[in-house]
């Protein structure tokens, strides 16, 4: 594995092209459209806030009425649901 230095060189370089912002900002407007087709194609289900956490972790929780008020939740992870 290259050292740290290394790779911040290559993450600075990354971000002087721009071509690395234009990817995540493109990225994150795709998951919100998403989340607003399913909030206006599913009245019946609750669609929450686009959260932005890490460059490579960004999303929004689904649920419905039901499971909110007995506070239950599904959680997928890894293409596993727990």
């Amino acid at each position: 594995m290259k050292n740290l230095n290394k790779l911040i060189d290559i993450y600075n370089s990354l971000l002087l092209q721009g071509e690395l912002q234009l990817a995540y900002r493109g990225i994150l407007g795709f998951i919100n459209e998403l989340r607003i087709d399913i909030s206006k194609r599913h009245p019946d289900y609750i669609v929450g806030s686009l959260y932005q956490w890490k460059m490579d972790l960004s999303f929004f929780s689904i649920t419905t009425k039901f499971l909110q008020e007995n506070m239950l939740k599904n959680l997928f992870k890894n293409g596993s649901r727990e």
